[in-house]
């Protein structure tokens, strides 16, 4: 594999010098400039697949969902080895008085690009796609393909949109997450539960409160052993295990009635091993002689494309071992490629790996520019000389891992 890189390393420098390095910071810039908040990616969907036809993609193909798929190499019939993944969707600006520049506007200052979406991901979705035709001219014209898939509603359902791109085109051998991480190799991360624990209790007249059984009082106990119960489980790589009280409503949801039915989101990240079930059992013992149900939240995903969805809120968590091939091939690649070492890391936030690994157990790695403490901030913001370095990155491990279908 790393002899097929060196082979043509001098090559893919050139092109990155000659254009394809600027183009990639450009389109990065383009990218920030679209808003794309879940569910509105029309736009940017757009931009990709025609910068995607600029670049000379064999194929470019927007599915039912809205994810946009770019294809180098295959036939009609295409299950690729390696699948380049990143999401289009980005959380909200938030109070634009927090924002040093304004966040779509790509501003740049002192080599350093800000904008929302910049480091979450909009700077290493940039960077793949156009390292992707870097290696087009060195690919057999077999059935042998990578691709790259920008995908949507990645930030309220993870992993919700490569799912639909590995149902429609199989299983690749192989995925790289594009995610920020600092230029380091990210091999896994803990998993997320939003778990929904209900009281319940009974209606009655809001002046005559004593006739009935009101749920927000039977919360407040649940709430309290939730903050009560301190101890979390370590992982010696992952982390801790944690959990917060993120959203709560009840029901009815008018003044003059005493609600019969109180509702709260727990935010619970999970470790390696803990399940649908062992997160519920948790949470009936919350629960505990409270008359109320808990169970795994389930949200309707509406697409840009029209198409709806309900989907269950458990992502597990996963990763690789240090000592796996597939992370010393990949720490040797971009050794090889970015001309230092290559440390190893996670992420604290989850990501498609949550599917990709945790559910197909795909082996998956991440390997993005921009810093995790970055995303969701108004300081959201990636360096430019990073988006090239990611590019390096990127075009090595196309040649790396593909190895067997390069000249």
């Amino acid at each position: 594999m790393l002899e097929s890189l060196k082979k043509l390393w001098g090559g893919i420098l050139r092109k990155i010098d000659e254009g394809y390095g600027e183009e990639a910071v450009g389109l990065c810039r383009e990218l920030i400039r679209e808003k794309s908040p879940s569910g509105r990616e029309a736009e940017v969907a757009s931009l990709i697949s025609g910068s995607m036809r600029k670049l000379g993609y064999d194929r470019v193909e927007i599915d039912e969902v809205g994810n946009v798929l770019g294809i180098i190499g295959g036939g009609e019939e295409i299950s690729p080895i390696i699948l380049f993944d990143g999401h289009m969707d980005t959380v909200g600006e938030g109070l634009l008085s927090n924002w040093r520049y304004d966040p779509y506007s790509a501003a740049i200052a002192d080599g350093v690009i800000y904008g929302r979406g910049a480091s979450d991901m909009k700077a290493g979705l940039a960077a793949m796609i156009v390292a992707c035709p870097l290696i087009k001219e060195h690919l057999h014209n077999g059935r042998e393909s990578i691709a790259m898939a920008c995908v949507v509603h990645e930030e309220d359902c993870e992993g919700f949109g490569v799912k639909k791109i590995i149902e429609r085109y199989g299983r690749p051998k192989y995925v790289i997450l594009g995610e920020a991480t600092n230029l380091t190799l990210a091999i896994g991360h803990r998993g997320r539960v939003e778990l929904e624990i209900e009281t319940k209790g009974r209606t009655a007249h809001g002046s005559n409160p004593g006739e009935g059984v009101n749920a927000i009082y039977r919360m407040i106990p649940v709430i309290q052993r939730i903050k009560a119960e301190e101890e979390a489980q370590l992982h010696p790589f992952l982390g801790y295990s944690s959990k917060s009280v993120n959203r709560i409503w009840c029901s009815p949801d008018e003044a003059p009635v005493v609600p019969d039915s109180c509702t709260m989101v727990l935010d619970r990240r999970i470790l390696l091993g803990e399940t649908r079930q062992s997160i519920l059992s948790e949470g009936l013992r919350y629960l505990g002689d409270i008359d109320g149900e808990a169970r795994i939240a389930r949200r309707r995903i509406t697409c840009y494309t029209g198409y709806s969805e309900v989907v269950e809120q458990f992502f597990p968590a996963w990763m690789l071992s240090p000592g796996d091939k597939i992370v010393e091939t990949v720490r040797a690649l971009l050794r090889f490629a970015l001309k230092r070492d290559i440390s190893i890391s996670k992420w604290s936030f989850s990501t498609d790996g949550a599917y990709t690994a945790g559910v197909e157990g795909i082996p998956t790695i991440g390997f993005g520019p921009g810093e995790e403490r970055h995303a969701h901030t108004p300081e959201d913001q990636v360096r430019k000389s990073d988006i090239l370095e990611a590019l390096k990155g990127y075009a090595a491990l196309a040649i790396g891992l593909k190895g067997d279908g390069i000249k």
